[in-house]
């Protein structure tokens, strides 16, 4: 694990965790919500609630037991990256 260096690498390596974790939890969310199939907005905002939540709490799991601070940012921003891809191919599609 990562953290058990000097405090400041450790508030910087939780920073970088949450700043991941929330970026991807919330376009996760966003793609939820446009592409869930449902008529009910209310389900809608359900769906991106409650199916984005676990998603996002294994993605933090496997985040915080990065090894070193390369696999912690790989293991952080990547999902992302596969989220934005997956943001304009089904623009474009749709």
């Amino acid at each position: 694990m990562l953290l058990g260096q000097s405090t400041k690498t450790n508030v910087i390596v939780i920073c970088l965790i949450i700043i991941a974790f929330l970026l991807g939890t919330i376009e996760l969310a966003c793609l939820w919500v446009h592409y869930y199939p449902s008529a009910n907005n209310l389900n809608k905002l359900y769906a991106a609630v409650y199916l984005t939540l676990p998603f996002s709490i294994v993605f933090l799991y496997w985040s915080l037991f990065a090894n070193n601070l390369r696999q912690l940012l790989a293991r952080s921003y990547g999902w992302i990256i596969v989220l934005t891809c997956l943001i304009f191919l089904l623009a474009k599609v749709a």
